[in-house]
């Protein structure tokens, strides 16, 4: 016999924190995923992240929780140092796109938020989110939740 394991969850956001956190429903043979995007209404790049995240098919908490580990979404220069860039890493934005390391993406695309965005929700959809260290951090734990489409 095979046994069969399926990720089921429901992403709702926390009353008391506004936080979004995840639930597993084992019973339900059915993926669900619900994002209330009423949370997000304060910082309306929270919603465009929400979007792209659903649009290309990646757990919009994930690209969160990446995001606020890179730069807690603060639109920055890496505060790292890091001698093959001769001082201050050149990662910028809210994503930390290294520049330096992707010449075809410029300081100013790095600093769009909106650019930011879709840049890592694409990579993370196509199996590229290692270039982020967060993402290498907190990735591990998801176990198979970081996309929302059933394989």
């Amino acid at each position: 016999m095979v046994a069969w394991t399926m990720i089921f969850m429901a992403l709702v956001p926390n009353n008391a924190s506004g936080e979004i956190t995840i639930t597993t429903i084992p019973e339900n043979p059915i993926v669900i995923y619900t994002v209330d995007t009423s949370f997000y209404k304060v910082a309306p790049i929270r919603q465009y992240m929400v979007q792209q995240a659903h649009k290309y098919g990646v757990n919009p908490v994930l690209i969160d929780k990446v995001i606020t580990c890179e730069s807690n979404w603060k639109n920055v220069q890496s505060r790292l140092y890091n001698k093959a860039d001769g001082g201050r890493e050149l990662s910028f934005g809210i994503a930390q796109i290294r520049i330096s390391v992707h010449p075809d993406i410029s300081k100013k695309d790095a600093l769009d938020e909106r650019f930011a965005i879709h840049y890592m929700v694409t990579n993370i959809a196509k199996g590229n989110g290692r270039m982020w260290t967060c993402y290498r951090k907190i990735a591990p734990a998801w176990d198979g939740a970081i996309l929302l489409r059933a394989y």
